[in-house]
């Protein structure tokens, strides 16, 4: 949108980018309740493939009309994929719920893995051929990846579905939607930050470490700690919201290393970086994927796209009264820290406490 192609202000790009993850959520709602209250979770997903397809081939032809027309076919079969293939995958565990959470993070390591991929190729094709022959692999992959979804087969869910949900499971998931929403609105608080010091490495050359290696650390962070706990979980189960609890005080810790780092960096603070970072990414993975195992396994499977879908509303309104302190956030990039140290601390005791109260409670019952 702003190179030579179309010439776009950017002011005007970003607005269109900004306003393209706003309607991401609600595309998403809408995409869950067409998965699960009219088509199924499987066609949806097949729906939102081909929709995501079209979308990519309409971007081939360089228009600011195809911007706006192929932009929507794709944020429309977004959310139609998106929740949809979140609560298919999870129903595949419902048989066997111990093994949620690896499954989860099997899930959430082959995501990023994906991602990491496609940016790298869709950007070589780019710069190589141009971008229309990105958009074409782009619409090729969405069409490759619903042959995998046609081909796979549902398990028989019916005694599930019929089961009785109660008042305890109903808190779980809204504690579980309300908890995801503070992690990431704390994180994407302290992005600024987060983000700027190896970008203050690369312009002071205070360490050798070439640029792209800061751009994949949090790649190479996932398939190392992600891999571990695939194995770890799939063979040694432990209470999900004790998990969660851990995960907010590992992201704290690597908030309080991440203070030590001086506004003007030097090479001692790289190990320090590298460190914050592989914790941040652990406390990640501790509360991302346990979270989709919290609601899958406390939804009714009827519904569970629906409540998937919900899952980012909290840290957007977050972040959007948030948003009103960018400035000060940016001319005082500590505090922002400072806050998702406070904040992890204050939720991963909370949780604690909730653990505590419940399990009272259940002893009383018995």
């Amino acid at each position: 949108m702003v190179g030579t192609t179309l010439n776009m202000s950017r002011e005007d790009a970003l607005s269109i980018y900004g306003f393209s993850t706003i309607c991401l959520i609600f595309t998403q709602i809408f995409g869950a309740l067409i998965g699960d209250l009219l088509l199924n979770n499987k066609r949806a997903i097949i729906l939102g493939g081909l929709l995501q397809a079209l979308g990519a081939f309409i971007l081939c032809y360089p228009s600011v009309s195809s911007i706006y027309i192929g932009g929507s076919i794709i944020l429309l079969g977004g959310g139609l994929y998106t929740p949809n293939i979140i609560s298919s995958f999870g129903k595949q565990y419902l048989h066997n719920t111990k093994l949620l959470d690896s499954g989860f993070t099997m899930f959430h390591l082959v995501i990023n893995l994906g991602s990491f991929i496609g940016i790298v190729a869709i950007a070589y094709i780019g710069e190589k051929f141009g971008y229309t022959y990105s958009f074409i692999t782009a619409g090729l992959v969405y069409l490759i990846s619903i042959i995998f979804i046609l081909i796979s087969k549902d398990k028989n869910q019916e005694a599930i579905i019929n089961q009785k949900f109660n008042g305890i499971q109903i808190v779980k998931v809204l504690a579980a939607i309300l908890i995801v929403g503070f992690f990431w609105s704390a994180y994407e608080i302290s992005g600024g930050r987060i983000y700027s010091i190896p970008m203050d490495f690369a312009t002071q050359k205070v360490s050798s470490i070439p640029a792209d290696f800061w751009s994949s650390l949090n790649f190479y962070c996932v398939i190392i700690i992600g891999v571990f706990l695939i194995i770890f979980w799939s063979k040694y189960y432990s209470s999900r919201f004790m998990k969660l609890a851990f995960g907010f005080l590992i992201g704290a810790i690597a908030f309080s290393i991440m203070l030590l780092i001086p506004e003007e960096t030097t090479e001692k603070d790289v190990i320090l970086y590298i460190i914050s970072m592989f914790l941040l990414t652990a406390s990640e993975l501790y509360v991302a994927p346990v979270i989709n195992s919290i609601i899958t396994k406390n939804t009714n499977p009827k519904y569970l796209a629906i409540v998937i879908s919900l899952i980012f509303l909290p840290s957007r309104a977050i972040s959007y009264l948030v948003g009103f302190g960018n400035d000060y956030f940016y001319d005082n990039p500590s505090v922002s820290i400072i806050i998702s140290l406070i904040a992890f601390i204050a939720i991963s005791i909370g949780i604690f406490i909730m653990i505590f109260v419940n399990k009272n409670y259940l002893q009383q019952r018995v």
